[in-house]
């Protein structure tokens, strides 16, 4: 079903079209007259958009309000690319939209890698990767023997890290060692050469 045709030196032109909802097959085509060539004789065809509801934006720019978010990804989303939204939160998370943007995570799920470690902990607290199930917080390695107690950690760079201590849960958490930075290769090491038996440990982080 043809359309609309141009034919000799048109300049760009937004064109919009409506159409019904099911499968689609869009074609443009360019056909050389009989005449001598003259000018560049070709066509372009540049920046196809696709657009729910009637939602128009700007054809020059991929972030038509300046929100920092792509207009694509807006839609793709459910947000308004007409709207500035980015301060929002979909997902009352903790984080806002742009952030979700920036770091590629799904601003309408508080955990989108499903680790059980929110988007606002891993991005905000921790500075784990919100995106990979396999990045998170947590204990990696721990060694007792009856002298003592090593147990490493996961850390990121530009965090610190705290040791508390607890000999019985009841009398609450005391700490042992602060300002602990990350190590390297991504681990924090830290030993108890004399534990008391049992000892309960909590590690915090800290983003300074």
């Amino acid at each position: 079903t043809p359309v609309t045709n141009w034919s000799g030196v048109v300049g760009w032109t937004e064109v919009t079209n409506a159409v019904t909802a099911g499968m689609h097959t869009f074609t443009w085509t360019y056909k050389k007259n009989g005449s001598a060539a003259a000018g560049d004789d070709a066509a372009w065809v540049d920046l196809v958009e696709l657009f729910a509801d009637g939602t128009s934006t700007d054809p020059t720019s991929d972030d038509s309000e300046g929100d920092g978010m792509t207009d694509g990804w807006e839609i793709a989303q459910g947000f308004d690319p007409n709207s500035d939204d980015g301060g929002d939160d979909a997902d009352a998370d903790g984080v806002s939209n742009l952030v979700e943007f920036n770091y590629q995570t799904d601003p309408h799920a508080s955990d989108s890698d499903d680790d059980g470690q929110s988007d606002y902990e891993e991005i905000v607290v921790t500075g784990m990767d919100p995106t990979n199930s396999a990045s998170v917080f947590a204990v990696d390695m721990l060694s007792v023997t009856p002298t003592e107690e090593v147990f490493s950690w996961t850390s990121v760079s530009g965090r610190v890290y705290d040791v508390w201590q607890s000999v019985d849960l009841v009398g609450g958490f005391i700490p042992v060692q602060s300002n602990l930075p990350a190590g390297a290769g991504g681990y924090v090491e830290y030993t108890n050469s004399s534990p008391a038996s049992p000892v309960f440990y909590r590690i915090h982080v800290r983003n300074p």
